[in-house]
């Protein structure tokens, strides 16, 4: 695709993602949690593929300092537009397998699933290994995956989808 063919289109999604994409039954609420817990410790978040800041805003709303990486410039113009001067919020763009932020934090929350966008096991190694060096000893890392028997697909029947909660 041409370049600018390909820059138009991220900006499409960057801007439908939000209107296109909502909260799964207690997501914000979870990761909130989780947040506020390092934020008394007087810490901040990384969120890693942060995209629009639909999680991101929203703990900074709540008083967590989040910095959220993402590799789409597009995304993350629409997140510095959305949270204006909101204090507690910073965005870099950055691929989730090669930044280098120079500091270590409490929690790395990746929801969204967006870690399953990284489709080979290198590519994934690659950004747990990245995540390794950012994450403090005792640190937490968070990330939304799907669940990968398709069984548990029969009891979403009537519903809108799992709750979020730990998994171990």
């Amino acid at each position: 695709m041409p370049p600018d063919v390909t820059r138009r289109v991220a900006e499409l999604v960057a801007r439908t993602y939000d209107a296109l994409v909502s909260d799964w039954p207690g997501e914000l609420d979870f990761y909130l949690e989780l947040a506020l817990e390092a934020a008394r410790a007087g810490a901040e978040v990384l969120e890693i593929g942060c995209g629009t800041g639909r999680i991101a805003l929203r703990l900074a709303q709540a008083g967590v300092r989040v910095v959220g990486l993402d590799l789409s410039p597009s995304m993350l113009a629409l997140a510095r537009e959305k949270s204006g001067d909101l204090d507690g919020a910073r965005w870099i763009e950055g691929d989730m397998r090669s930044f280098d932020l120079g500091r270590q934090f409490p929690l790395i929350l990746i929801p969204g699933h967006s870690f399953q966008h990284l489709l080979t096991a290198e590519d994934q190694l690659a950004s747990l290994r990245c995540i390794q060096r950012h994450l403090l000893p005792g640190g937490r890392l968070v990330i939304h995956l799907d669940h990968q028997d398709y069984v548990w697909l029969g009891g979403l029947r009537g519903q809108a989808g799992g709750q979020f909660e730990l998994a171990g």
